[in-house]
């Protein structure tokens, strides 16, 4: 983060987030974006991490923000540490996208086999595709030898489905490397000579007519994806892999199967001149995704495995229970990513923290700590008071945190409307792109220069530039010529949302184009009024079709209720208690609802003022809310067993609970901290207060962790091992000194003459008041003690002085 001008600075090799406030900018503005290094830039271009941050030549981020809306950087932060954690790691490595090139003599071949297959294509539309099956065999075998050289196969869709009314015919071209059976780790599966999966898909749009985003007699290239026929399970698990959402992102909504990487020609002499180029430009896009990503991912709401193999359901309600100490809060985040389908074992913390923030902040994890004050009204739902603009104080009922996350939860088991999405045809977009573009020109022509209206009045001039995966438009935002781009898929985009409902001002834009969308959306749809008006039309050729929703796949959602124990259990959940129960959830056999006591007489469009009046009776039946615990909210509760015995907790909550101990850990320590064993250290005090208290009461590893000097171990036992000791044994100095073996941090305290002569008649002669010595005193000898008697202390110390003969 540097709050100065970014190009005098040179950031650390690597990638990073960069963060810079463009102070001398009116208005001020800020960037937030990933960014990467100048120096060894060639060197990260061999990974899949850049091909996947910057294959779209722009940084993937939030550039030239206005300052007003600094308020949402923590969101926009968090979406791009998201991103970054979504990034394998064996993806940052040098050099592991695999290249395919071709010589002179194979992009020759390749023409001859697509114009082989165009011919065969148009001689099936005259005779019937039944009678040149040999022919398509023996192409078939063609494109495979050729394919196998570069490390794919290749099938010809060529059967009479292709050649009904809906379809076309085509060839798929599978990546070897991530084919497997029908038990295989891959999505890609190899079933009765075939293959279904992701695909690059090169096809043949015989028709008179558009057909799947094809124009007429043209011709498409694209990465695609083909499912098992009748196999709805083999859909649901090619949607769930990693690879889905980097080539279906949804961003081509007006395509049918929202493909990211589409390209379709109009004429054989156009996709003849550009397939070669095209085509292997998506084989390295389908290259920089990870073999990994391609693999079968598992559903969190599938069973599991142990480690004896056995499948086990994960339970909706736990509670992690141990001294204090042994990381039950720190768990947390592990069991909380654990049921949304991650595994942290493969994380860093960093990583695994940084993910479950996303998650909080996106609403789907909650978190609460109960205390003795914590009630019904503040969990559940309570009245509070709020004082309005005219100062009058009102009484509105508020949702509490387990309320809000069992709506949330249930909001994503229910399944949700259809919408209509205005579908332009493709033939129509790109003319009037093409006219859009010539007209351009001639302002640039005519002026110098093309200036495109902010909202707000302001002139910037607009560029365009003809690339590979289409059209890009850049507005000039400043005078160093900093640039705010959209690509033509996402100006597509905002034509399509513009004609389904209309977008009259820049926040009803998304909000990484926001103005500068708004802006050149705008200056398109003057134009197209024009250009409408030339071509006799009255309206642009537009479909409106229902759009299927997509299905949330009843996402789980998460409540994390820390130190559950000391909190009054009965007066926090009160009735809902019994609604926590796996049986009585939403949905499954014995559903339960309740009337919640504070929402059950809420009236709808009665809000009247009464002042100083009787409330009237309502006349006809109250609006009662019925209340229940959808089936896929998680409770996961944590108990310091130290604070309040396991055997005194609420019987109700025992039963709907699984418990999880979690006891010390000693295996986690150092056994070299300036020579003291933290291992034998830990087991040693907590053998001695087991029998002294109870196993409730011993000491968690996680005092000792990253502990790694004398000085550390002496301020983690004054400052915490000793207090805590005090109020285990309510200040019984003697016990404390037993399980510190007497090594000296604690001493009896005597009395001189005076005071003895003073108190005698007061106090119990054998009485013995100990003090805490001072802790820069305590050697390594000091610890030692602890786990050995003082002759094997001694003997050490010995040993270690003595030369080894």
């Amino acid at each position: 983060m540097w709050f100065s001008d970014p190009k005098k600075l040179t950031p650390q090799k690597g990638f990073y987030i960069w963060f810079a406030y463009l102070r001398k900018e009116q208005p001020k503005l800020f960037d937030l974006y990933i960014g990467r290094a100048d120096e060894g830039l060639e060197e990260y271009q061999k990974c899949v991490a850049y091909q996947k941050l910057f294959g779209n030549d722009r940084p993937l981020g939030y550039e030239n923000r206005h300052l007003d809306t600094i308020h949402k950087i923590a969101d926009d932060f968090l979406n791009l540490v998201e991103a970054f954690n979504a990034i394998p790691l064996e993806d940052f490595k040098g050099d592991s996208v695999e290249k395919v090139e071709w010589s002179a003599e194979q992009r020759q071949t390749f023409l001859k086999l697509l114009q082989e297959f165009v011919d065969l294509v148009d001689r099936a539309v005259e005779e019937g595709i039944q009678t040149l099956e040999s022919e398509r065999n023996a192409l078939e075998r063609k494109l495979n030898n050729f394919a196998r050289d570069w490390g794919y196969e290749c099938f010809v869709r060529a059967k009479v489905a292709n050649f009904e009314e809906r379809g076309y015919p085509g060839l798929a071209f599978f990546r070897t490397k991530i084919v497997g059976g029908v038990d295989g780790e891959f999505v890609n599966i190899r079933k009765e000579g075939d293959i279904r999966g992701f695909d690059l898909w090169v096809g043949y749009n015989w028709h008179d007519k558009e057909v799947i985003n094809v124009p007429p007699k043209g011709f498409v290239c694209c990465i695609g994806l083909g499912y098992l026929d009748k196999d709805k399970k083999h859909k649901e698990m090619c949607h769930k892999c990693r690879a889905y959402p980097q080539l279906f992102s949804g961003k081509n909504r007006h395509l049918v199967y929202k493909n990211d990487y589409l390209y379709t020609y109009t004429t054989l002499e156009a996709f003849m001149r550009d397939i070669i180029d095209r085509f292997l430009w998506c084989i390295d896009k389908f290259h920089t995704i990870s073999i990994n990503d391609f693999k079968k991912s598992s559903d969190p709401h599938t069973p599991q495995e142990n480690h004896k193999g056995k499948t086990m359901k994960i339970p909706l309600n736990q509670i992690l229970y141990g001294p204090p100490g042994t990381g039950k809060t720190h768990y947390t985040i592990d069991k909380a990513l654990e049921i949304l389908g991650h595994d942290t074992k493969k994380m860093e913390r960093a990583e695994a923290k940084a993910l479950f923030d996303s998650y909080k902040q996106k609403g789907r994890i909650g978190f609460v700590t109960f205390h003795q004050s914590y009630g019904y009204e503040e969990f559940v739902e309570g009245i509070k008071p709020e004082v309005d603009n005219k100062g009058q104080v009102t009484y509105p009922i508020k949702n509490g945190i387990f309320k809000q996350m069992c709506q949330k939860a249930q909001e994503s088991l229910e399944q949700p409307t259809s919408k209509k999405v205005a579908e332009v045809a493709l033939g129509y977009w790109n003319t009037l792109l093409k006219s859009f573009i010539s007209s351009l020109e001639k302002e640039k022509e005519n002026r110098g220069q093309c200036l495109v209206a902010l909202h707000t009045g302001l002139q910037k001039e607009l560029v365009w530039a003809d690339k590979k995966d289409g059209l890009s438009f850049s507005i000039i935002i400043n005078t160093q010529g900093d640039k705010e781009t959209i690509q033509e898929d996402a100006l597509h985009n905002l034509y399509s949302k513009d004609k389904s409902k209309g977008i009259e001002r820049p926040r009803d834009v998304d909000r990484s184009h926001d103005t500068y969308g708004f802006a050149l959306l705008k200056k398109l749809t003057a134009f197209e009024a024009e250009y409408l008006k030339e071509q006799n039309l009255t309206k642009p050729p537009l479909e409106m079709r229902e759009e299927s929703p997509q299905n949330s796949d009843k996402l789980p959602y998460i409540l994390i209720i820390d130190e559950i124990n000391r909190g009054n259990i009965s007066k926090i959940f009160g009735e809902l208690i019994t609604l926590i129960e796996e049986s009585k959830r939403i949905g499954n056999d014995e559903e339960l609802r309740v009337i919640l006591p504070y929402s059950q007489g809420q009236k709808k469009n009665q809000h009247q003022e009464r002042e100083n009046k009787e409330i009237e009776e309502t006349k006809g039946e109250e609006e009662k809310e019925f209340f229940g615990v959808p089936k896929n909210l998680y409770i996961i509760g944590t108990m310091n067993t130290a604070d309040r015995s396991i055997a005194l907790l609420d019987t109700a909550l025992r039963r709907r609970f699984v418990f999880i101990e979690m006891l010390p850990n000693s295996s986690l320590l150092s056994t070299d901290c300036a020579g003291v064993n933290l291992q034998s250290l830990l087991e040693a005090m907590n053998a001695r207060i087991e029998f002294l208290l109870d196993q409730n009461h011993t000491i968690g590893h996680a005092y000792f962790l990253g502990l790694d000097s004398l000085e550390g171990l002496q301020e983690c036992f004054k400052d915490k091992i000793i207090p805590l000791l005090q109020e285990y044994f309510y200040d019984d100095h003697a016990k404390i000194n037993v399980v510190l073996n007497n090594n000296d941090m604690l001493k009896e305290k005597t009395m001189d003459s005076a005071l003895q002569k003073l108190l005698g008649d007061f106090i119990d002669t054998d009485k013995k008041i100990y003090q805490i010595t001072e802790a820069s005193g305590w050697g390594v000898e000091t610890f030692i003690k602890i786990y050995k008697d003082a002759s094997q202390a001694q003997s050490n110390e010995t040993t270690e002085q003595t030369p080894n003969p």
